[in-house]
């Protein structure tokens, strides 16, 4: 009886670790709309086409996640992107700097998210707080849970003579 208990009790931790993980790693691709929030916040950026602004967020994304310490190597890779004038330069470089000193173990993988989720939700945190902070702003990011939701009451009713007479 023990040893039955023993096993429900670790397939449970299992279970709840592999949520965590992939939750994690689903909500890490949030970063995306958050840069995008970051960027839509210029004056630069406010009126530019979606597109564009999706493109400048991949940039930065991939500047950011991939550890480049020089982002303007990336930039041929991007060609509908352009050189932007230099205070812009100045903030995406900042943001690629803040974004690698909070994100987590860089570069991020697959592996990465995998092995180190928790590593990770400091930064989700960020994200979050900023996303809640914007959502009277129009395009504002959704809002996710931080873990999986998770509850312990029952999901299913067994319906016989007995739970019909209470």
């Amino acid at each position: 009886m023990v040893h039955c208990a023993v096993q429900i009790l670790n397939a449970a931790s299992l279970m709840a670790q592999i949520n965590a993980r992939n939750n994690i790693s689903t909500n890490y691709f949030r970063t995306l709309s958050w840069i995008r929030l970051q960027l839509r916040q210029q004056a630069f950026f406010a009126n530019m086409e979606y597109k564009f602004v999706r493109s400048w967020a991949n940039f930065v994304c991939r500047a950011a996640a991939d550890n480049i310490t020089n982002i303007w190597d990336l930039l041929p890779r991007y060609p509908s992107l352009v050189q932007p004038p230099p205070h812009i330069r100045q903030f995406l470089e900042y943001l690629v700097v803040t974004i690698q000193q909070l994100m987590g173990p860089l570069p991020v993988t697959d592996w990465s998210l995998e092995r180190k989720p928790e590593s990770y939700l400091p930064w989700l945190h960020l994200i979050l707080l900023d996303s809640e902070a914007a959502q009277d702003m129009p395009e504002a990011p959704r809002l996710f849970s931080m873990l999986p939701q998770s509850s312990n009451q029952t999901q299913f009713i067994t319906i016989s003579s007995t739970s019909l007479e209470k």
